[in-house]
């Protein structure tokens, strides 16, 4: 129901996620989600790791939280707003970088998809006018 991958066009990196348009959120319950999780960390040479993410979305009053992790980045959010009008998410006071060192704020957004929010997919960047970090994702519920 979802994916993520890496793009170049004309040499420039880049990310996206994708995922089959979502058919029905759960009015009511909290469910948790899991998946794959690939971070890019931004510089002289660009760094690729890919690790896993775990999600809860409570459908009951649209809120949530995700948590993600490699080797080396992490990234989190446990303030998740759900719009149940289009099946998005997204939050703005997460943290993502480097696990154990620098830090950036971040924004996130991603889309259920799929019957009943089967699937998850999204992105989470710095926030800011620096991309130092970017995390795509992507699962199913558990």
């Amino acid at each position: 129901h979802a994916s993520a991958g890496e793009i170049a066009i004309n040499g420039v990196d880049g990310v996206f996620t994708a995922g089959s348009k979502v058919n029905g959120l759960p009015p009511t319950g909290s469910f948790g989600y899991a998946g794959a999780v690939a971070f890019y960390k931004n510089g002289a040479t660009v760094d690729f790791e890919q690790g896993t993410f775990s999600m809860t979305a409570n459908f009951s009053n649209q809120t949530g939280s995700i948590s993600a992790e490699s080797n080396s980045y992490s990234f989190g959010e446990t303030n998740i707003a759900i719009n149940p009008s289009d099946g998005s998410f997204s939050g703005s006071s997460g943290t993502i970088g480097t696990t154990g060192g620098t830090t950036d704020t971040s924004n996130l957004k991603g889309f259920f998809a799929g019957t009943n929010a089967n699937g998850v997919h999204g992105m989470a960047y710095s926030a800011g006018s620096e991309a130092n970090y970017v995390a795509t994702f992507a699962g199913k519920k558990q």
